[in-house]
């Protein structure tokens, strides 16, 4: 099969020598869109496995963070991401059927460094011997890290997310499995509060992203970063401390 070319006269951009230290280059493999099951419609329609392959579905990943940013999902369409890629409208859709697919791609992207950062939290929040707040304060932590490394990324996923008619089954389910776990650790723990822990810890995943998002893209510059995070870790370990 023929290598994917750009438009003619252009190069993908990271080809062309953009950095992307903060962008989602950063953050993942572009060769591992997505390790969630999705819909045929929302699925890259293949892997790139030559570097130049590669090259080409980064630079569409990276001006997909650009303008969802900018312009606004509504307002953006595949024409514009290709232009601003650098490559042909026909080298997007070698990789991407539709721009729902590109959002998906960067959806799961951002959910799999959540993930990895939840899961190395859960042992802690599950050892009796360290107090909850402690575990609290860890994850909090480890999210602020996730948005920290790729605050484009971060912001262009949560802003633009919600215009999706809705979240893919595969994040959904995703996501549904490391709630019932932290309601698994919220009920054995002894200095957790009764109740319905299976709520609490849904509704814990929802406070918690939006708290995490806030630590980052909030008003800084009127809290000192230290300070925020210990307001943060005060309004999410009093919801659940005995």
């Amino acid at each position: 099969m023929a290598r994917p070319r750009p438009a003619p006269g252009k190069r993908p951009r990271e080809a062309r020598g953009r950095s992307t230290a903060a962008g989602p280059a950063a953050a993942a493999d572009p060769a591992r869109i997505s390790p969630f099951r999705l819909p045929r419609r929302l699925a890259p329609r293949k892997r790139p496995a030559q570097a130049r392959a590669r090259e080409t579905v980064e630079a569409i990943l990276e001006a997909a963070v650009e303008l969802f940013s900018s312009r606004g999902y509504a307002r953006t369409s595949t024409n514009h991401l290709a232009a601003r890629a650098g490559v042909s409208v026909g080298s997007l859709y070698q990789y991407f059927p539709n721009k729902d697919a590109i959002l998906t791609a960067l959806l799961a992207r951002h959910l799999e460094a959540v993930h990895d950062a939840v899961a190395a939290s859960l042992p802690v929040l599950a050892d009796p011997a360290v107090p909850v707040r402690a575990g609290v304060r860890g994850l909090l932590e480890r999210l602020r890290a996730v948005h920290e490394a790729d605050p484009r990324l971060a912001r262009a996923v949560e802003q633009q997310a919600g215009q999706m008619p809705s979240v893919p089954a595969g994040l959904a389910a995703h996501r549904h499995g490391t709630v019932e776990r932290i309601a698994g650790i919220l009920g054995s723990r002894p200095d957790v509060r009764s109740g319905n822990h299976a709520l609490m810890a849904a509704l814990l995943g929802e406070v918690t992203e939006a708290v995490s998002g806030f630590l980052v893209h909030g008003p800084r510059e009127a809290f000192g970063r230290e300070e925020l995070l210990d307001e943060a870790v005060e309004a999410v370990a009093r919801y659940v401390e005995r």
